[in-house]
């Protein structure tokens, strides 16, 4: 019993309960004065993300990330994603470098899922899972492989039981 307690713990001190200074269920006011100046208001709402705030230009493993803090249906924060801003930055090299940060910071994906057209990596924790995804576009022989990379840091949804 004792053990079952000191693994949970662990769980949750490991937990991001967000991304960096951006916690579940902030505001987007709150998240701008939690930011002081990094995170901007965006001039137009994203059409797919529905992020009102997030980071123009974020280096992350040598490449540039934009950075969208997206609210649920209850107006909070839900999920962070990241996506390389130039398209050359959309490949193995930025995947594999993601990788390598994520392990090195919370140890080896708890759910790996490849098959020939997306890999996704995943991480899972109390209130938060991480998901890093490369997926392979459709290409026409003799061209080179594109892939689609991105990082999303969610909230957990939360068992009502």
């Amino acid at each position: 019993m004792m053990m079952a307690g000191l693994a949970t713990l662990a769980v949750a001190a490991d937990d991001p309960g967000g991304w960096s200074k951006a916690k579940w269920g902030m505001t987007d006011d709150e998240i701008l004065k939690a930011f002081d100046g990094q995170v901007k208001r965006f001039d137009k709402v994203d059409a797919y993300q529905k992020a009102r705030v997030g980071i123009e230009s974020l280096e992350v493993a040598g490449v540039k990330f934009k950075v969208y803090m997206s609210p649920g249906p209850d107006d909070k924060l839900e999920h962070v994603l990241f996506t390389p801003i130039s398209r050359d930055d959309n490949d193995d090299h930025t995947f594999q470098a993601l990788e390598n940060l994520l392990v090195q910071k919370y140890g080896p994906p708890w759910r790996s899922d490849d098959d020939r057209s997306e890999t996704e990596l995943q991480w899972s924790f109390a209130t938060t899972i991480i998901s890093l995804t490369r997926r392979t576009l459709p290409h026409l022989p003799g061209m080179q492989v594109q892939y689609f990379v991105n990082l999303m840091y969610k909230r957990r949804p939360q068992n009502p039981l």
